[in-house]
Order: structure tokens, then sequence, then C-alpha cells
């Protein structure tokens, strides 16, 4: 079985292809300032095949799944921790606004990978402040709709800065 991981790192999209868990990079890893395009015949991103797996604690938490089957063959992205700082290095003072700036960088990099809040599997959200946990859920709502990743939340002591408040990473899976 042949796996394409897809990295954004520092600003270039890397396309490592790799026949186990464990990627090598060959002659065949594709590196672009953008990309290829990945998008269906019809110009229209391709619909994801995840099947969702729940067997009931998630709901009691939260609107996101227990668990995603990822179907195969799939395209993996692997987006680092963004907090809610900006391109030009501008972070808001306010919980809700970095949150929501977090959300449109996390939007703008699946954008490039001709990705969706569809495709995504796996969300992992790191908050600075217990209080702030009442504050997300209409911002997760607003932002992923009806899909419902595997989520994992962690209130932790600080972030690499001291005035970020979130930092999110996720893993998305589209089909090939």
């Amino acid at each position: 079985m042949v796996f394409e991981i897809i990295m954004i790192l520092c600003h270039k999209e890397i396309t490592l292809k790799c026949d186990s868990f464990f990627p090598v990079v060959s002659d065949s890893a594709i590196v672009s300032n953008r990309g290829e395009n990945r998008l269906g015949q019809t110009g229209e991103r391709v619909a994801t095949s995840n099947v969702i797996h729940d067997i009931g604690v998630a709901a009691r938490i939260g609107k996101y799944s227990d668990a995603i089957e990822v179907a195969q063959p799939s395209r993996f992205l692997f987006l680092s921790g963004t907090p809610g700082l900006d391109s030009d290095g501008r972070l808001p003072d306010s919980f809700e606004e970095q949150a929501d700036q977090a959300r449109r960088n996390i939007f703008a990099i699946l954008e490039r990978a001709d990705m969706g809040p569809e495709h995504l599997v796996k969300v992992t959200q790191y908050f600075t402040l217990q209080e702030d946990i009442a504050r997300y859920p209409p911002i997760r709502s607003r932002w992923f709709g009806d899909h419902r990743p595997a989520s994992m939340l962690s209130i932790i002591p600080a972030l690499v800065r001291p005035e970020f408040l979130i930092e999110i990473e996720v893993i998305a899976a589209a089909p090939k």
C-alpha cells in the first residue's frame, strides 16, 4: 500500500509518497509553493468517505466523534499547531478573536490543499485558561458546522508565547 502524506513546512507544500507508515523522501517527492490541483474532474472538492465510529462518550461531552476511520486511498494533511496569530504577526487580545483567527489559519491551509472541514479527522486544541471552555462551543460550531472530527481539548499552563490563549492542530484526510 502506498501512502501520500502532504505537509506544509515554511510555506512550502511537500508531498511524500511512501510504502510504509514511516515516510522516506525519494525522487518522487514533490515540492512546490502552491501544490498541484487536487480537485476532482468537475473542479469540485471530492467528498470524504471517512467513517465515524461512536461509542457514546464524545456525544456526552461535545460535538465531536469518538473515532474517525479514514478510507483508503487517501491524502493526509498534518497541520502544525496554529495560534490565533495572523500572517502579519498581529495577535488579537480576546480568546474569541484568537480562536477565530486560528480557525482562519487552519481553513486557509485546508483550502490550499483542496480540502475543507468535511476532511478533518482529528482536532487537538490547547487552551491556557479553563474559563475559555464555555466560550468555545459557538466558535467551534460556526467553523465546523455539522462536521464532527475526533477531538481532544487540553488546558495547559502556557503556550510558546505567554499572550497565546489557544493553539489548534489538525489532521485531515481526503480521497485521492
